[in-house]
């Protein structure tokens, strides 16, 4: 119900139109992807034996450890896109 009414909201225009089942399946998507996202960052940090990715954000981990989950998540997020608009386009 919380998806079908951001998707309504006058400034959202540019979301697909999708069913509250889609969003859901894409939220589903997206928070796995994000952990395994920040979970291989966290490998790649520890076998390289270092505590920050990054010396741009002292304390914060690196700028790589605020995009991690991004990295991982912006590739599943396209092709959902892609593949909803092509199986939108079997049904016409």
């Amino acid at each position: 119900i919380l998806c079908a009414y951001i998707r309504n909201l006058p400034y959202l225009d540019w979301l697909p139109d999708f069913s509250v089942k889609q969003y859901i399946v894409l939220g589903f998507g997206i928070s796995i992807f994000a952990i395994l996202g920040d979970l291989c960052e966290s490998f790649i940090k520890r076998v390289a034996k270092v505590k920050d990715s990054g010396g741009a954000m002292p304390g914060h981990g690196g700028i790589f450890d605020k995009i991690d989950s991004l990295l991982f998540t912006s590739p599943v997020v396209y092709l959902f896109f892609q593949y909803s608009a092509y199986i939108a386009t079997l049904g016409q």
